[in-house]
């Protein structure tokens, strides 16, 4: 089950920790198979494009030419 994350939803994190542990338990990417589509993302940047086509459940392989893009 996916949980849909509200913007404008409040949280009060005591410490970086509990932050971090937030984060990894509401962004969390899901488990994709071998058999799983691949998309390509070319000028792949910091990679947001990629995380979106992989919280559907697709595989992705990023390319950059630019080291600090």
């Amino acid at each position: 089950m996916t949980q849909q994350l509200h913007l404008f939803d409040t949280h009060k994190f005591n410490t970086h920790q509990d932050w971090l542990g937030w984060m990894h338990d509401s962004l969390a990417l899901p488990k994709l198979n071998d058999d799983s589509p691949v998309v390509i993302d070319l000028f792949a940047g910091c990679g947001g494009l990629a995380l979106g086509f992989e919280a559907l459940g697709f595989r992705t392989k990023g390319y950059e030419m630019k080291p600090v893009a």
